[in-house]
């Protein structure tokens, strides 16, 4: 990527980029799939380091997409990545925030989203976009398995002391016993400390994060709560819940483990799904955007269990129970109430 390429990204974030300007963007962008691939990256880098607190359904980039969208040819496809939230404990370096980074992904003729990976300053990241799923292997043997719209970020190699790793979203860790060096992952305020275990975090929301112990011991340890840090010890089949906008805010609950990891192995499972939730679980699941046409006639409140099932099985099933008509054309569900 060179200077001048670099001086029109720069303008276009800061929102000052001409049409001339833009239009070299867009010839730049349609010239080699390796432009649109160092662009990602660039972009995913940016995202993932300079984090964000808005919710996934804002689609906080889309008027930039649609203007550069407007002067591509019809067969071009633009995609937005979400921006992901970091806490405070394990941030990226600040040199990872680069100027040159753009607000954009771009992928030409792309049916399906891949998981990608960006290894700077010693540090791994792990990013899946919506309807991707990854299982991979860590450094010292320990084995993940990351969910949709979720990032892992870690050091290359860990060090001699501990495995320290960042999560935002959901991932499922087997890890590798080693008694002189703790594996932790911190989300948010929420640290999880183990040795030879396997559990589950979700963290999609960092005032929503729930960890649950599947075999083996576990240590949690909360900070900034009302009442000060406090560490909570895990056995098989026990979680914690934490979330400051409830009374207790973080507490200690029996997990169904079989439904806890359900997702890792392709079954999608609705349990007690409002509207809003079911629409967020499929848009993540499939890589889709749901968009509602109307409001329901009855309460939405849905229970079921897919086994790898595609999008089309799901609604199909969902509909005649709820009572709506729906249409995907690609990434776009239209879903319309009766």
């Amino acid at each position: 990527m060179n200077d001048h390429v670099n001086r029109i990204l720069a303008r276009f974030l800061s929102g000052e980029v001409s049409l001339q300007e833009k239009e070299q963007l867009r010839k730049w962008l349609n010239d080699s799939q390796a432009n649109r691939d160092e662009y990602t990256r660039i972009m995913l880098a940016y995202q993932l380091s300079k984090g964000d607190t808005s919710n996934r359904k804002e689609k906080v980039y889309k008027t930039t997409v649609e203007k550069i969208a407007r002067s591509n040819v019809d067969d071009k496809k633009l995609r937005l990545i979400r921006k992901v939230k970091f806490g405070t404990w394990f941030g990226i370096a600040a040199t990872f925030i680069l100027i040159i980074s753009i607000l954009l992904v771009f992928i030409k003729n792309s049916n399906e989203d891949k998981s990608t990976e960006i290894v700077r300053n010693a540090e791994v990241i792990k990013f899946n976009p919506a309807g991707q799923k990854l299982k991979f292997r860590l450094p010292d043997g320990s084995l993940v398995w990351l969910n949709s719209e979720s990032s892992l970020t870690y050091e290359e190699g860990f060090n001699d002391s501990m495995r320290i790793l960042k999560l935002k979203g959901e991932a499922y860790f087997e890890v590798k016993r080693d008694v002189n060096r703790p594996f932790v992952v911190y989300c948010g305020s929420i640290a999880t400390t183990a040795l030879g275990t396997t559990f589950n975090i979700r963290a999609f929301n960092e005032n929503d994060i729930m960890v649950s112990l599947i075999t083996g011991k576990a240590r949690v340890n909360v900070r900034n709560m009302k009442e000060g840090e406090r560490s909570i010890l895990l056995g098989i089949g026990e979680g914690v819940i934490y979330n400051p906008d409830d009374e207790m805010e973080i507490k200690k609950v029996i997990v169904g483990v079989e439904s806890v990891v359900r997702w890792k192995d392709g079954l999608l499972e609705l349990k007690d799904s409002s509207l809003e939730k079911t629409v967020i679980v499929l848009e993540r699941w499939y890589g889709v955007d749901i968009q509602l046409k109307n409001n329901p006639n009855q309460p939405w409140n849905v229970n079921g269990l897919f086994d790898n099932e595609a999008l089309d099985n799901v609604l199909n099933s969902l509909s005649f129970s709820l009572g709506f008509d729906y249409e995907i054309d690609g990434k776009k569900v239209y879903i319309t109430f009766r």
